[in-house]
């Protein structure tokens, strides 16, 4: 039997362990009754007077925020509903006898301040929204640490130690627990609730009470709101502990806004002087609260902060990735050099300029002579590394960003601002360069390679209608010098007048290639 077995096995059969009065237990009947009638209810609240009177203390007080007093129980069923004063009452009844067994330990006054914050906190986040029945969040919420008091009265000496570490810290409790016992209050807190016969949703907010959005639960609002009033309550409590405003932050996402959870503390504050009087708390100064509730929002606000930082770097490193996936896109992987579609906007932009200014460009289209060959002969892997070498000498002549391998065997240089005598002198200097370069290959031998040059020079011409008409008038200068030989270069000024002949040789310049 595991230490958890053995835990459970000793609680089942101890006689010391809170159980329900009288009046709680005849009130859970109704709860699991479906035939219950108002009269049973009011009946039953009827003849405990101290339940009656403290039932409609409570529908009268700020958590419910009625327009005109209620001054009897049908009044307050017909105004709040059968289930909601029947829940009132139970969590009344059981809430004044676990604190009246518990009055000699003056320890757990934190436990009692925290359970009754947490009820308040999430009936206003069940009311925001807008859940039926949120008054069995404030049962599940102010009963959700009961497991507490369970272990802290059957273990009595040996579970101090473990309160005494936590410092008031659930979370922390929940790990001392789990390696101590080998379970922990909030498993212990729903086990005593089916033993009492209580609901499953009841059962499920204490099993849950420590939910962090993560998990299989099968009402995870619920959980949420009931988790979420745990932490609003200890940042309540204890508006230090920065951890608490996080892990609240994690639990609001698809629920509420973060910075509505300062309103909640707000809201809930101005509630509590009225509801700890209802469970007889003392109530704290109004210094005493303003000073609290100044520290807790200062503590969310600092984890808003913190989140808008969050978020802000998240969104720079996002938009840092899409401008480095917009820039690959642009790039030719395998020569590092700018690919066709940057080509098409680059030559959109100096045509336009062209068109609106009257300055000259140059189009250059480059065109490896005899690729296919150095392809079959020696595989794709030295054509590759052909391409690359070309790209380098071509780019290290001239500036990078000019360059643009087209696709295939094929780079464009566009030219701004130049004459067509220095369009001349830079192909063939390129020409000459990559002729002069010797390339190595894998196996140790030595190839070396040329390339055909055509291009076109722009001041405005009429005959160009588009942008692209400048790499077709290029590409064609460049075809004729592989017509002529290869290893030249042909302007298109002189080919136009063959234009017709060259349009009608498509065979011919595949051929030449």
């Amino acid at each position: 039997m595991t230490i958890n077995e053995k835990l459970f096995s000793r609680l089942a059969q101890n006689s010391d362990l809170p159980s329900p009065p009288g009046i709680a237990l005849k009130l859970i009947g109704l709860v699991n009754d479906p035939d219950s009638s108002v009269s049973d209810l009011v009946e039953l609240i009827k003849n405990d007077p101290a339940l009656s009177t403290r039932v409609l203390k409570t529908v009268n007080s700020p958590l419910f925020c009625l327009q005109r007093s209620v001054t009897t129980l049908n009044h307050a069923i017909a105004l709040l509903g059968f289930h909601a004063v029947q829940t009132i009452a139970l969590s009344f009844t059981l809430a004044r006898n676990l604190i009246d067994m518990d009055k000699t330990d003056t320890d757990l006054t934190w436990f009692w301040r925290k359970s009754v914050f947490a009820a308040t906190a999430a009936q206003e986040l069940g009311n925001r929204r807008g859940m039926h029945g949120a008054e069995a969040l404030f049962m599940g919420s102010l009963l959700q640490d009961i497991g507490v008091l369970v272990l802290s009265q059957f273990l009595k000496d040996a579970y101090r130690p473990l309160l005494k570490t936590a410092q008031q810290s659930h979370e922390d409790l929940t790990g001392l627990e789990q390696s101590v016992l080998g379970t922990d209050h909030t498993e212990i807190g729903a086990w005593l609730f089916k033993e009492w016969n209580f609901p499953e949703l009841l059962q499920e907010m204490i099993r849950n009470s420590h939910y962090r959005g993560k998990g299989e639960v099968s009402n995870p609002e619920v959980s949420a709101c009931v988790s979420l009033s745990g932490l609003l309550a200890e940042i309540w409590l204890n508006p230090e502990q920065q951890d608490l405003s996080e892990k609240s932050r994690t639990l609001t996402e698809g629920l509420f806004e973060f910075d509505e959870m300062k309103e909640v503390l707000t809201t809930v504050d101005l509630k509590l002087p009225a509801v700890f009087q209802l469970f007889d708390i003392k109530v704290q100064t109004e210094e005493e609260r303003e000073a609290i509730l100044a520290k807790a929002r200062e503590t969310l606000a600092i984890s808003s902060v913190s989140r808008d930082v969050e978020i802000r770097s998240r969104v720079n490193h996002m938009e840092s990735e899409l401008e480095d996936l917009r820039k690959k896109a642009l790039i030719d992987p395998l020569t590092g050099l700018y690919n066709r579609s940057h080509f098409k906007k680059s030559l959109d932009d100096v045509f336009d300029l062209v068109m609106k200014e009257g300055c000259a460009i140059a189009v250059v289209v480059f065109d490896i002579d005899h690729f296919k060959h150095f392809n079959d002969r020696y595989g794709h892997a030295t054509g590759d590394l052909i391409l690359k070498e070309v790209a380098y000498i071509l780019s290290a002549q001239i500036r990078e960003s000019d360059i643009v391998r087209f696709g295939g065997e094929e780079f464009v240089l566009v030219l701004r601002n130049i004459t067509r005598e220095h369009t001349d002198s830079i192909c063939n200097r390129l020409r000459e360069k990559v002729a002069e370069h010797r390339i190595r290959l894998a196996t140790g031998e030595s190839v070396g390679v040329t390339v055909s040059v055509g291009y076109v020079h722009f001041h405005g011409q009429s005959d160009f209608k588009e942008s692209f008409d400048l790499f077709e008038a290029a590409d064609r200068a460049m075809y004729a010098a592989k017509q002529a030989g290869r290893n030249l270069v042909v302007p298109y000024e002189k080919i136009r007048e063959d234009i017709q002949y060259m349009q009608s040789g498509d065979s011919i310049w595949d051929a030449a290639r």
